[in-house]
């Protein structure tokens, strides 16, 4: 992703709850990984384009960085599990 760039900011959180019970026995770090998928083909479905997964500075992560009608959005996916 460009460090300069001149769109305007939104921030989302987004919760995806799984309902299936045989995602309880999924490890911590696919879970979330399912979470993101799930709020990626959201977002997409609405219009957003995926700029950046797991975009990394210094000890910090971004979830999802999409960009939709000219602003960018920077997209933090909490998964539960039942």
């Amino acid at each position: 992703m460009p460090n300069n760039f001149s769109a305007e900011c939104g921030f989302f959180l987004i919760f995806v709850k799984f309902e299936l019970k045989i995602c309880s026995v999924l490890k911590k770090s696919e879970t979330g990984r399912r979470g993101e998928e799930i709020a990626l083909a959201w977002l997409s479905a609405r219009g957003f384009r995926l700029l950046d997964r797991n975009w990394r500075g210094g000890h910090k992560e971004l979830d999802l960085v999409m960009e939709s009608l000219d602003r960018v959005h920077v997209v933090e996916v909490k998964t539960m599990t039942p």
